[in-house]
């Protein structure tokens, strides 16, 4: 009884901070922040001290005031591709806690063009952050102990990519992949052809239980797409 009463209790905490169970049960602890920018999914991967953000898009205060309030450091900065939904809150991440800043060379002009028509959306114009190690397809970023490689997945923009993180089979998908769904190409860089080659021939030759973390929306896992996604089935 005395077991049942605190696993509840941790399940209510849980539900509370809006982190699912799936998030805890990690080899490490993931955790989704869902900003206010079109939905935007950042995720932070900690080992309990130290941490990764991939996509730190928008709304920097919450970002950073949760990563306090856990008590780590950013390691690194992470960047699945440089639209400016998802790159808005990385100078003031640097700021703060001084990381380093990775994505594919690929997006280095559409980052450095992103403030041309912000002003479209009713937004100002943001902080273009420096990239401090450009990745590639095959590379592997090390976290501590952890192995995570780079997918090059172009169609979403031409320097989007993936990141496997084998030990706890996530895959941060960005917008090339939703659930049941793909990333749009009519934005400029962008390919219909590319972004489903990628899917199939790079995303889809992972293990079929691989969850896959998304840019916006839910979580989906490599062997639902496979079955269920309307535009790349196999």
């Amino acid at each position: 009884k005395i077991f049942i009463f605190y696993l509840s209790y941790i399940i209510i905490i849980i539900w509370i901070m809006g982190i699912t169970i799936d998030e805890v049960l990690c080899v490490m602890e993931l955790f989704r922040i869902t900003t206010s920018l079109w939905e935007e999914n950042c995720f932070i991967y900690s080992d309990g001290r130290e941490c990764i953000v991939f996509d730190p898009g928008y709304d920097h205060d919450r970002i950073i005031d949760f990563i306090k309030n856990k008590n780590l450091t950013v390691k690194y900065i992470c960047l699945t591709h440089c639209h400016f939904d998802h790159f808005g809150a990385v100078c003031d991440l640097v700021d703060e806690f001084n990381s380093k800043v990775y994505c594919n060379y690929n997006d280095q002009k559409l980052m450095e063009e992103s403030n041309d028509d912000i002003h479209i959306y009713g937004l100002p114009k943001m902080r273009i952050p420096l990239i401090d190690v450009y990745i590639q397809d095959g590379d592997t970023i090390m976290f501590n102990d952890v192995e995570i490689k780079v997918i090059h997945t172009p169609g979403h923009t031409d320097g989007g990519v993936c990141y496997y993180i084998v030990n706890d089979s996530l895959l941060i998908s960005g917008d090339t992949i939703f659930f049941e769904s793909i990333g749009r190409t009519d934005f400029p860089y962008g390919n219909t052809e590319k972004i489903l080659s990628s899917i199939k021939n790079k995303i889809y030759t992972l293990p079929d239980d691989v969850k896959i973390c998304p840019g916006h929306g839910d979580y989906t896992t490599v062997g639902h797409e496979k079955k269920f996604n309307p535009f790349v089935r196999v």
